[in-house]
């Protein structure tokens, strides 16, 4: 029971990790209102370059898909880091305000 409770504490935090991690593309995509297909596009670029940075020492420390990762300690990647995880945590704090703010203020600004 105790491993069953462990891993639905893994599963709950890394869906709350993940969802942090898309809120700059979900306000990217509120401030283009172009549509569906380019939320799709940026949604590609942004997985790639996350992807892509986690080889990236520097990069992979303050990237919010890449710190999830490394919250969420998978072992799948050898990824190193160049900064202590407290700075990790504050970037991903940053992005989350950043694009929380910009998407009320987004939503907002098109209701009125």
């Amino acid at each position: 029971m105790t491993e069953f409770i462990e891993g639905l504490k893994l599963y709950f935090l890394s869906g709350l990790l993940m969802f942090i991690s898309i809120l700059p593309i979900l306000l990217v995509s509120i401030i283009a209102r172009k549509g569906f297909l380019l939320s799709i596009c940026i949604s590609i670029v942004y997985s790639l370059v996350s992807f892509l940075a986690s080889w990236v020492a520097p990069l992979a420390a303050l990237l919010p898909i890449d710190v999830a990762w490394r919250i969420m300690d998978l072992k799948q990647f050898e990824m190193s880091y160049s900064f202590p995880m407290f700075i990790s945590y504050v970037s991903l704090v940053f992005f989350a305000v950043i694009s929380i703010t910009g998407i009320l203020y987004i939503s907002r600004k098109q209701e009125a």
